[in-house]
């Protein structure tokens, strides 16, 4: 038994033995094949190089001849001279046209007025627009009204200027909204003066004399 083991063991040795030697010649022969493809490689690189200087010089541009310099052709003779005649006078200035005439302030009526300072239609009463005043102006939205405003906050008969004591007087008519004189309502007759600023509804009017 002894001895069979002993030959079993020696036979197991020499098995992996050869199993390393070849194992050793399959990496060495990997290893000389690296080497030999590198070296091709190198030999590829250094015969690429040697083949682009050589076509370098053929691909330099050929420089073009240079055209002969032509000489510039002999101007002619210069020409004479002559005086030219003189300038004709300018032509007379024709008359200017006539200016047309300067607008003609309007006066304004002798009679106190008002004049429309702001009006929800400014269309039927523009603003600026003067309105004259007489001995009694009825003034509201009805169109029995010697004033008639187209304004709907404003009642059918909302205000009365008339002349009273020789000056002239403003009246609430009993009106809606009220009549409002310089920013404040007015309870009883109020006299004007110029300069006066009444508000009917959202119209404004200023009294002038």
């Amino acid at each position: 038994m002894g001895v069979a083991l002993l030959v079993g063991k020696y036979v197991f040795l020499g098995l992996l033995f050869v199993f390393l030697v070849a194992l050793y010649r399959v990496m060495v022969g990997d290893a000389m094949r690296e080497v030999g493809a590198a070296a091709q490689e190198r030999r590829a690189a250094r015969r690429a190089r040697r083949e682009r200087r050589v076509a370098a010089p053929a691909a330099q541009p050929q420089w073009a001849v240079a055209a002969p310099k032509v000489e510039p052709a002999a101007s002619p003779p210069p020409r004479p001279i002559y005086a030219e005649p003189p300038p004709a006078p300018p032509a007379p200035l024709e008359p200017a046209e006539p200016l047309p005439p300067a607008p003609v302030a309007v006066e304004r009526p002798s009679e106190p007025y008002l004049v429309v300072v702001r009006s929800p239609d400014a269309e039927r009463m523009a603003s600026g627009s003067m309105l004259s005043l007489s001995a009694a102006t009825t003034v509201g939205r009805g169109p029995e009204n010697t004033i008639v405003l187209p304004d709907r906050y404003a009642s059918l008969q909302h205000a009365l200027i008339y002349v009273a004591d020789g000056g002239w007087v403003l009246r609430d008519r009993g009106s809606t909204n009220g009549t409002i004189l310089n920013g404040s309502r007015i309870r009883t007759e109020m006299p004007l003066h110029d300069g006066d600023r009444i508000e009917i509804g959202t119209t404004v009017l200023e009294y002038h004399q």
